[in-house]
């Protein structure tokens, strides 16, 4: 009979108990298992493998979550921790499906995201809502562009491009989801927002009905 090796044995017990974490929403052995797990896999699957890969984007969004619950004023250590396993999962992705392949969209967003520069996140965003705009999937498309509308809508780079994100957005939940949807509830909030915003009252106040009435 075969013998396992440690290294796989400790990887698989490794990343069964991150999987457990993920099902008790453990959120500190998600970032333990996260880790563990990463650093275990690259040394069984190697540096360039689509399961590094992998393993990677959950370590990011686990180191996500930790920056987050340290607060705006944090160092963001964390964050830029992430945005490297971002960009390492993305170099990979990008091998494996090509630059504008719709699988790269979660590597691509996860970088923009916790881009610490934001002309680049710009550019990253951008990119993401022209490989979802090439999709054909609507609703990957409509939750693309709030994305992008969320991360830059309190920057120097908000004009009218970015603030038709969310107006695109909405229109494809409109078309796409009941009304009482969450994701075109929120969608409907944040257009509502815009409108009150640009002083267009009129256009503002039957949203907000529309949301109160689905509360």
């Amino acid at each position: 009979m075969a013998r396992v090796s440690n290294s796989t044995a400790n990887f698989s017990a490794s990343y069964s108990a991150y999987q457990q974490a993920v099902t008790d929403n453990n959120d500190a052995d998600i970032f333990k298992y996260s880790a563990e797990s990463y650093e275990l896999g690259r040394k069984k699957f190697g540096d360039k493998s689509l399961d590094t890969a992998n393993l990677a984007l959950n370590y990011a969004a686990a180191l996500e979550l930790q920056d987050k619950s340290l607060g705006e004023n944090a160092i963001n250590e964390p964050r830029e921790q992430a945005h490297q396993l971002y960009l390492t999962a993305l170099a990979i992705y990008e091998v494996e499906y090509g630059d504008d392949g719709v699988d790269v969209l979660d590597p691509l967003l996860g970088a923009a995201i916790t881009n610490s520069k934001l002309k680049l996140a710009r550019s990253q965003l951008r990119q993401a809502v022209e490989i979802a705009a090439d999709s054909e999937r609507p609703l990957l498309l409509a939750s693309v562009l709030m994305s992008a509308f969320n991360e830059l809508k309190n920057t120097e780079y908000y004009d009218r491009r970015v603030r038709d994100y969310a107006l695109n957005s909405f229109e494809i939940y409109q078309q796409e989801l009941p009304p009482n949807a969450l994701k075109r509830v929120e969608a409907t909030y944040i257009v509502g927002m815009i409108w009150l915003a640009e002083n267009r009252e009129s256009k503002a106040i039957p949203l907000f009905e529309e949301v109160a009435l689905c509360a």
